[in-house]
């Protein structure tokens, strides 16, 4: 069969791929650095959890321009940090998109 996603790709991953999450490395941080970004994120509205390396990470439910403009209004002031994100792959997005439309018919 053939498969037609009428769609962006990135309307494709926030409608099916279950989320993205943005890492942000905090390279040589103390922890008053690491308490100073978890605070601009949150004042943008971001919740993050520490990760295992030591990053930083913000789940989303939807990656989008709004989302993106607040990360990097909160980390604006942080010399030395890296953000690096993390986007649901297409082929998961695909299943996850045939999975629901197939339980959707009749």
């Amino acid at each position: 069969g053939r498969l037609v996603a009428n769609e962006a790709p990135q309307t494709l991953r926030n409608r099916f791929g279950g989320g993205s999450r943005v890492h942000v490395a905090l390279p040589g941080a103390n922890a008053d650095a690491r308490a100073c970004v978890r605070s601009s994120l949150t004042a943008e509205g971001l919740v993050s959890q520490d990760a295992q390396d030591g990053a930083l990470v913000v789940d989303v439910a939807e990656l989008d321009d709004a989302r993106l403009a607040a990360v990097g209004r909160a980390l604006d002031a942080h010399a030395g940090v890296a953000v690096r994100i993390e986007l649901p792959a297409m082929t998961d997005v695909f299943r996850r998109l045939l999975r629901e439309t197939s339980s959707a018919r009749p």
